[in-house]
């Protein structure tokens, strides 16, 4: 069995690497989803290993939600 952490960021670059590296030592994977950032949060969460993917935010946390666990 695997278990994953799933995040849904936007600008988050000052405090998502101290908060990747603490998921990390609980987690086998960690998948970042970023809904538009414009500062340096996928090269943060890339290069703690995360895997990335490439959202957009409609208002509707739900969807981001379901889109992120997809």
């Amino acid at each position: 069995m695997k278990l994953s952490a799933c995040l849904i960021v936007k600008d988050e670059e000052g405090v998502l690497g101290e908060c990747l590296q603490a998921l990390s030592a609980v987690v086998d994977e960690i998948v970042v989803y970023d809904t538009g950032s414009t500062d340096a949060t996928v090269d943060v969460a890339t290069a703690h290993g995360a895997v990335v993917v490439q959202g957009y935010w409609n208002e509707n946390f739900a969807d981001a939600r379901n889109r992120a666990l997809e």
